[in-house]
């Protein structure tokens, strides 16, 4: 693993990037965020994992939780004009599928298919209500891009199996599905549990057969 690198994963995306021919900087980026408190200690700064040469920046994460999700989606608010490519599971997947045996150096396996736990809101306006009410646990449910909300770029819409609309996918990891399905991955939606305010939701990739890629990762194999 490369020195100051966290990860296994993190030292394979510079690889990848090395053998691309992308030129990257790691760490050392400090962006000033919207204050939010977890537990007893304010956020107000995010490092994303990687500079590129056209000045976005990519996070490399293992897994989620409340404050990385915050973060991004505060990022996103502050600094629309950076782009941010996030690899988590579903990304990487396909990154070691197609770049795991061209490079020698490749440190463990191919990653675990990733399930996003999120929440459906909005499900309270009155005509929504008579289909929230006939959704059962177990139920798959359908994502909708709404790029174009005037509160929210990153915004996904949430339908039924008759696609009828039911709410957004929570603002946190819609900042984090929303470049992903604008890009061409599917996901499998299964209502989990249901809530008086707000209704549990795994969210699932389900064309991992596909080699989705960001194009700063996109490969073309050499003419022999």
């Amino acid at each position: 693993m490369g020195e100051g690198l966290k990860s296994a994963w993190e030292s394979n995306i510079i690889r990848v990037l090395n053998f691309l021919h992308v030129n990257h900087r790691y760490e050392g980026m400090i962006f000033d965020i919207e204050p939010f408190t977890v537990g007893k200690r304010t956020a107000f700064q995010y490092y994303p994992d990687l500079l590129l040469e056209d000045d976005s920046v990519v996070e490399i994460k293992g897994f989620w939780n409340f404050e990385s999700v915050e973060k991004v989606r505060r990022f996103k608010l502050k600094y629309p004009e950076i782009k941010l490519y996030i690899i988590d599971g579903d990304m990487y997947y396909t990154i070691s599928k197609i770049f795991g045996d061209k490079i020698p150096e490749w440190e463990g396996s191919k990653a675990s298919k990733i399930t996003y736990d999120t929440k459906l809101v909005g499900i309270t306006l009155p005509d929504r209500v008579p289909y929230i009410n006939k959704l059962t646990v177990g139920e798959h449910l359908l994502l909708e891009r709404d790029a174009k909300n005037e509160y929210d770029v990153n915004a996904i819409r949430v339908l039924d199996r008759e696609k009828n609309m039911l709410g957004h996918v929570e603002k946190g990891f819609a900042s984090i599905l929303s470049e992903k399905l604008d890009i061409g991955m599917e996901y499998t939606v299964t209502v989990k549990e249901i809530c008086p305010k707000y209704i549990d939701l795994d969210v699932k990739r389900n064309n991992y057969d596909k080699d989705i890629l960001y194009d700063f990762l996109k490969y073309t194999s050499p003419v022999k």
